[in-house]
């Protein structure tokens, strides 16, 4: 005997996602940039769900307690310094020679100092 509720379908096709997501995840995207960025938006996601898991279990079993409630949050705090470690490296960029000078211009190159001596003489 099935039990049709939408509640009961939206938890199945989520299940089913994250199954799908286990699969073939590590193939989906393949430049790395994209692939962290997208890392850091599923791990939000994730961690959102955690936290909607145990709201879902204590509406299902008709009672609440710490026994469900407090590790979802310890998993849902364990997924966001997941993906603030991630999101680290997108922040993180390389360091380049400092370029110009205080007002803003750079300071003449080599193809400038050759154009100054390519100048006429008087």
């Amino acid at each position: 005997m099935t039990f049709d509720d939408p509640a009961v379908a939206q938890a199945r096709t989520a299940t089913d996602a994250l199954r799908e997501l286990e699969r073939s995840g590590g193939h989906l995207l393949a430049d790395p940039a994209v692939r962290r960025r997208w890392g850091v938006d599923l791990l939000e996601e994730l961690a959102q769900l955690a936290s909607a898991l145990a709201e879902a279990v204590e509406v299902a079993s008709g009672s609440a307690g710490p026994d469900i409630s407090d590790p979802a949050f310890e998993l849902a705090e364990a997924i966001r310094r997941r993906r603030d470690s991630l999101d680290a490296l997108d922040r993180v960029t390389p360091a380049l020679p400092a370029v110009g000078n205080d007002e803003g211009r750079g300071s003449p190159g080599p193809k400038h100092r050759a154009h100054r001596h390519l100048r006429p003489v008087r």
